[in-house]
């Protein structure tokens, strides 16, 4: 008596036709999920190329990712650039009121007693 064995795969096949020939056929949803991954070319059964041009999901995401990191990483330079122009108007602030309070008039650079009565009567400010 001879042994038998008997083996059954099942396997999904996913219908599709030719943008070419316009012929019906149908391949196994895995081989075109992989397709659709990796772009490579397959053929329809009268042999026209056939491929998926466009990015998938994961590609788009992380197109996406990548744009997002980049505007994370320029908005960041740029509030570096605003702290740095922020300490160095702090820092002029602060030597201008030094040296009001020393009695320096900010415009000509001159002392006086009462540097609000100088700045009052040679730099009026415009109305």
């Amino acid at each position: 008596m001879k042994a038998t064995t008997t083996i059954t795969e099942v396997v999904t096949l996913e219908t599709m036709h030719c943008g070419s020939c316009h012929v019906l056929y149908a391949m196994p949803d895995g081989f075109l999920t992989e397709r659709r991954k990796d772009h490579a070319t397959w053929y329809c059964p009268n042999g026209h190329p056939r491929y998926y041009p466009a990015d998938n999901e994961e590609e788009r995401l992380k197109k996406e990712l990548d744009k997002t990191q980049t505007f994370l990483a320029n908005a960041r330079s740029l509030l570096a650039v605003a702290e740095r122009e922020k300490q160095e108007l702090q820092k002029e602030a602060e030597r201008l009121a030094k040296r009001a309070q020393a009695g320096v008039c900010s415009k000509c650079h001159r002392s006086f007693q009462n540097v609000k009565a100088h700045m009052g009567r040679r730099h009026p400010e415009p109305q």
